[in-house]
């Protein structure tokens, strides 16, 4: 398996220009009400984050996968995409599509176990290492936004010491990310929310691929240990072709 090392510091550091609008509306009641009432996490229970020691890569390694759809693999200019199963690492397995609004490039990046996601620009990311710094600002911006700074800096970014690209996993994920990227659309159709606004409106949308449950509650669950995962990609494993 060939991997990409990526240089991590230890701060989460902010993507003025390709990554999160970083404009938010935290201060409305209505959008924190609305988060508190849709994502069962975590701020009082940070202590409770789960630690287990088979969240490492396979040969004990850290390591992540990120499955890239065709036009953003050509766009970044990754090659030589593997097949690679479902990570048992929930937090080491995400997906990310391009697409397009207002003649605008963004990026969906969404877990492959929970479809929980993020919308960042997409702009000017033309190489593999830009993309990736985008991709992990984005997600360091975006959790201590959600709340889950602790999530981030636990579980999902000691995972990013070394990247392999992958295809998508299989149909099932790919329809889930197309339903997100319409929703996306039409949350950015008026120009109104911001981008950390829209990401949270689609981590608040039930879902099929997760026996509707929303992506935040997904999330959160195994972020606190308590999901066995058999309603996202674990399932998908007994059924690879979804």
């Amino acid at each position: 398996m060939v991997g990409i090392c990526v240089q991590v510091g230890p701060g989460c550091g902010h993507a003025e220009v390709d990554g999160c609008d970083r404009s938010d509306a935290r201060d409305s009641p209505a959008t924190d009400e609305s988060r508190a009432r849709n994502s069962p996490v975590l701020v009082e229970k940070v202590s409770q984050l789960r630690t287990d020691s088979n969240l490492a890569g396979a040969d004990g390694d850290d390591m992540m996968v990120v499955r890239l759809t065709t036009k953003l693999a050509k766009k970044i200019g990754a090659r030589e995409l593997e097949s690679l199963p479902c990570d048992p690492n929930p937090f080491a397995d995400w997906t990310a599509h391009l697409f397009t609004q207002s003649r605008r490039q963004y990026i969906l990046i969404a877990n492959t176990h929970t479809l929980y996601s993020v919308v960042m620009r997409g702009s000017g990311l033309t190489s593999p290492s830009a993309f990736l710094a985008a991709m992990r600002d984005c997600l360091a911006e975006y959790l201590a936004y959600d709340e889950l700074n602790a999530a981030f800096n636990r579980l999902i970014l000691p995972a990013m010491g070394t990247i392999t690209y992958g295809k998508t996993l299989n149909r099932s994920v790919t329809g889930s990310m197309n339903d997100l990227v319409h929703l996306a659309r039409c949350y950015m159709a008026d120009g109104d929310l911001s981008l950390m606004d829209v990401s949270s409106k689609l981590n608040e949308a039930p879902m099929s691929f997760l026996e509707y449950d929303s992506p935040g509650a997904a999330f959160g669950a195994i972020a606190l240990g308590s999901s066995d995962l058999e309603s996202g990609c674990a399932k998908r494993v007994k059924n690879p072709n979804g």
